[in-house]
């Protein structure tokens, strides 16, 4: 498997969170915007926030964890590399001690079968006025890292620093010893000092050395550097002890790795760095300890474990994404638009969706209604089978498909060439009669003799009152008679008439 650098001359967006882009193969022939994690192989684990990175010619996958959760390994036996790191320890007041880090574990070739790993990430314990309290262990399968012990409090309270992953620092004025660590995960917390002012707690232990004491230097103890993340990190530094400055005490610096600086007179202690396993610094006088910094979780694998029957090639172009391998996996961590920039939902589309195939396993949401089994239609839906035997209100069904109040009667209601009239609204079949001569009824076979108004029913026909004239009445071809006077314009042909011609009716003048 290769690790692709893609530069893009227009436009190539991935998420900072998502880190590098893996694949098998990539060709970019325009522009490409990825929002969220996009893996283009099946992985062997999830869990964490995950990283790729290549380290001496290998390509690693890094799960990192920061807070409790959990890993599962599902593509088969996978070897790892797993840090361990627990909770820093609080520092202790009033010339207190620093805290002990947490307890440091580096684990090579960690074997792991299939299933799910529960992940606990100890939490740093509070520094206080008092003695600060102890760091939680942090655990994964069968490492545990040990919190971090406490630091102590100067002024006859608790003087010895608590045992841990790293030991606690002493009290100074009156002295008190550091704490032991716990094997191989982290040093010896320092002893308070109290033969003369400045009065100094001790430096808690780091992972890779031990604090210091009162009497010197009280540093915390220093942490240890690894790359099981991609980029060397220090790790589990103790806090610097407190110390009484009014004659010129200096108080203890934290040790690299995250380790909280101790406080002067009146000065709280440093807090130790979150996700380090640091411990915190000593108060000064009459001032609290500070905090230890929570742990911290990784587990490494290299990417070569990753079958190569499980990469598929992918193309990026204008056209979008296209996978070559049928086989091949696209995990999509958040949620995925298409046709929208803001996807609302896992899958968003802005648009039409055609999807083939007859088995639709989970719910499909269409216009804000989510189903899971579409035959069984949700009540109040119209169903084509039922051929609208299941509306709600016919009424309104029949309104709203435009039909009048004739729809719901029967044919023979109304007045057919076959009726007797019996359907004419308040006219009997008395009335009517079957071709009989009741007066006022009108009969086909009367030929409308039997009209009680003549001149108004050819009104009502539309009749003029040349319609009661018979033809010969107007001027036609044949003759006609004409009562005045008459206007011709253009030229009139009339032909000799038979016989005399009167006089006074045709002259030559």
């Amino acid at each position: 498997m290769k690790k692709m650098i893609i530069l893009v001359s227009l436009l190539l967006i991935v998420s900072a969170r998502a880190g590098d882009l893996w694949v098998d193969n990539v060709t970019v022939a325009s522009n490409a915007a990825i929002y969220g994690t996009l893996n283009f192989c099946n992985g062997p684990a999830t869990g964490g926030r995950v990283t790729n990175y290549t380290l001496g010619g290998t390509n690693y996958t890094a799960h990192i964890f920061t807070n409790s959760g959990s890993f599962t390994v599902s593509g088969g036996t996978l070897t790892c590399d797993v840090l361990v790191v627990a909770g820093g320890g609080g520092g202790g007041g009033c010339r207190g001690g620093g805290g002990g880090a947490g307890g440091y574990t580096n684990k090579i070739s960690h074997t792991l079968i299939v299933g799910e790993y529960p992940v606990t990430v100890g939490n740093g314990g509070n520094g206080a006025y008092l003695s600060g309290a102890s760091g939680s262990n942090s655990v994964f399968d069968t490492i545990t890292a040990t919190g971090g012990g406490y630091g102590a409090r100067g002024v006859y309270s608790v003087l010895v620093g608590g045992a841990g992953g790293s030991g606690g620092g002493g009290s100074g004025a009156p002295a008190g010893s550091g704490a032991g660590g716990t094997g191989s995960q982290g040093y010896n917390g320092g002893a308070g000092y109290s033969g003369g002012e400045p009065y100094n707690g001790g430096g808690g232990g780091g992972a890779s050395a031990a604090g210091g004491d009162g009497a010197s230097k009280n540093d915390g103890g220093n942490g240890a550097s690894n790359s099981i993340s991609g980029s060397s990190v220090v790790y589990a530094g103790g806090g610097g002890g407190g110390t009484y400055s009014l004659v010129g005490g200096i108080p203890g610096i934290g040790g690299t790795g995250g380790g909280g600086n101790g406080g002067g007179s009146g000065t709280n202690g440093v807090a130790g760095i979150a996700n380090t396993g640091a411990g915190g610094g000593g108060g000064g006088n009459d001032a609290s300890g500070g905090n230890g910094g929570s742990g911290i979780i990784i587990v490494r694998y290299s990417i070569s474990q990753v079958s190569s029957s499980n990469i598929s090639s992918l193309s990026i172009s204008s056209n979008g994404i296209n996978q070559a391998s049928a086989s091949g996996v696209n995990v999509f961590m958040s949620k995925v638009g298409i046709g929208t920039n803001n996807p609302a939902e896992k899958l968003h589309v802005a648009g039409n969706a055609k999807i083939d195939g007859t088995n639709i396993a989970s719910a499909i949401t269409l216009g804000g209604e989510t189903r899971t089994n579409w035959p069984n239609v949700a009540v109040g839906a119209l169903i084509a089978s039922n051929n609208l035997s299941d509306v709600a209100d016919k009424s309104a069904a029949r309104a709203n498909l435009g039909l009048g109040s004739a729809a719901t009667n029967d044919a023979v209601v109304f007045l057919t060439t076959n009726s007797d009239g019996s359907q004419l609204t308040n006219i009997t079949a008395a009335q009517v009669g079957a071709l009989s001569t009741n007066a006022g009824a009108l009969i086909a076979a009367n030929n409308l003799s039997d009209v009680a108004n003549a001149g108004t029913a050819r009104g009502n026909l539309g009749l003029g009152s040349a319609a009661t004239n018979d033809a010969n009445a107007f001027l036609s071809t044949t003759g006609g008679e004409i009562n005045g006077n008459i206007a011709v314009n253009g030229s009139v042909s009339v032909g000799a008439p038979a016989g005399d011609i009167p006089m006074g009716i045709y002259t030559n003048q």
